[in-house]
């Protein structure tokens, strides 16, 4: 990009474009005398001639002319003739007036856009006055880089925020970031937002805040700005810088791009060294689906309370398969010792960014048990959808489960308690329905009470969450003012 001074801006422009300006008024271009708290102003009218008040002697002169050529302003006016005029001038006779010239050269803008001039004021030839002038340059933007993306993208649930650096040039400037969807994007991101009454070409919106010439990072948290406060779908986002001096010269703002991450997928299979291993089988194959649409971490065996927490609240969907009790889960064993979740580990947790939770053990679900609600403890900690058991559970049903939840989730794209429910149908279809009379009746009769995961299902959902159509599609994480 070409850089010019004021006298190209403020000059010329006005010049090439004074008929134009003339319906808006003068468009005025000031100068500062350095060292002194003097102001030189150039106006421009619709006649295309340059004009400037200048010293001459103890009097003042209006100089005028066309604009400059190059990078000289030569502008001419006379002024009367007084001893205030003629000063070290030969004494004069009569009433003739006295030529005034102003010669004024640009010279390179400072580093920060200030734009720098040498005048020379000439009376009858010589030279009266020479002054060092300043002004603001044009209000120019440079995106200078973008900060603050991991590898695989934004990822604002591991903390991560967007800093974009901006440099500013010419002169202080009111500057806005906007985060909008990139022009011709035809993906889902937009009905999406749509349907939460959400515009993607303002997702987000930083400033205005004034900014003095130089370098400033603006920051943005990888959120919309809607009720939900969601994290932003994965995908590129465009990062629009612009000022309101800049777009009162119709100027289009600056861009950059920032990739958002794909939201996690966190699978926990906690280790029992006492007890017979659970089946993986299932969660394996959910982990190969979400594989699609978002980040498949990797198998979680070992961990305890805190760890579990932590691990989950950077995630938008958790699945579980392991072993519990009323109104609670265990993590594993180890060393004899087992860790267990319970109600209260949920109080002042932060889990607001996880859309949904599944979690298949025995009776981990039971609105009444010992400690209380687990589930509404997740739903108070911000989960927006928890998926649980009140019953005692087969191991083998899990493979199913969790095996055929995938693709009617994200293949089918039907809302998550349509799906765990048809999911658990089909496990009850492939295990429960195979079984001969004498197994089936010896686990319905057991003293464990064993059940179908069908006939055990629970959901719940956060205020404002519909059980009925909340869905895994778009990929995404909760709403983080559940």
């Amino acid at each position: 990009m070409t850089r010019t001074t004021s006298w190209t801006v403020g000059v010329l422009a006005l010049a090439t474009l004074g008929v134009a300006r003339a319906q808006e008024g003068p468009w005025p271009v000031e100068w500062r005398v350095d060292g002194t708290n003097a102001a030189r102003r150039v106006e421009a009218g619709a006649d295309g001639q340059v004009r400037l008040v200048v010293p001459a002697g103890r009097q003042e002169a209006t100089v005028t002319g066309p604009a400059p050529a190059g990078s000289t302003l030569r502008l001419e006016g006379t002024v009367s003739r007084t001893p205030g005029v003629v000063g070290a001038l030969e004494e004069r006779q009569g009433g003739t007036p006295i030529a005034v010239a102003l010669v004024v050269t640009r010279g390179q803008p400072a580093e920060d856009g200030t734009e720098r001039a040498e005048a020379e004021v000439r009376v009858e030839g010589r030279v009266t006055a020479r002054e060092r002038w300043t002004a603001p340059g044009a209000p120019e933007l440079e995106v200078v880089r973008v900060e603050g993306a991991g590898q695989a993208g934004l990822d604002p649930a591991f903390g991560e925020e967007c800093r974009v650096r901006v440099r500013v040039r010419g002169r202080p400037q009111r500057v806005t970031l906007t985060v909008r969807l990139p022009e011709g994007a035809r993906d889902e991101r937009g009905k999406f937002y749509r349907d939460e009454g959400l515009d993607a070409r303002r997702l987000a919106v930083v400033g205005p805040v004034l900014l003095e010439p130089g370098e400033h990072a603006l920051r943005w948290d990888g959120r919309d700005q809607g009720p939900a406060n969601r994290i932003a779908l994965s995908g590129a986002w465009t990062l629009a810088v612009q000022s309101a001096e800049r777009e009162a010269l119709r100027r289009e703002a600056v861009t950059a791009e920032v990739q958002v991450a794909r939201p996690r997928y966190q699978p926990f299979l906690p280790t029992w060294p006492a007890k017979k291993p659970l089946t993986s089988a299932g969660l394996d194959r959910l982990g190969k689906d979400m594989m699609i649409r978002y980040r498949a971490q990797p198998m979680v065996t070992e961990v305890n309370v805190a760890g579990f927490l932590d691990k989950l609240s950077s995630a938008a969907v958790g699945a579980v398969l392991t072993h519990g009790w009323e109104g609670q889960f265990g993590l594993g064993e180890s060393n004899g010792q087992k860790a267990t979740v319970y109600p209260v580990n949920l109080r002042g947790k932060r889990l607001r960014d996880v859309h949904v939770l599944f979690v298949y053990s025995c009776r981990s679900g039971v609105p009444d048990g010992p400690h209380g609600d687990l589930m509404q403890a997740m739903v108070g900690a911000g989960v927006d959808v928890v998926v649980m058991s009140t019953e005692t559970l087969l191991d083998t049903e899990s493979i199913s489960f969790y095996g055929s939840m995938g693709y009617r989730l994200l293949g089918y794209g039907l809302p998550l308690e349509r799906a765990a429910r048809d999911a658990a149908a089909f496990a009850h279809e492939r295990v429960w329905e195979r079984m001969s009379d004498e197994v089936r009746n010896g686990w319905l009769n057991d003293n464990l009470r064993v059940r179908p995961i069908k006939d055990a299902l629970r959901v719940e959902v956060a205020p404002g969450i519909e059980k009925a159509t909340e869905k895994l599609v778009p990929a995404r994480h909760g709403n983080s003012r559940n």
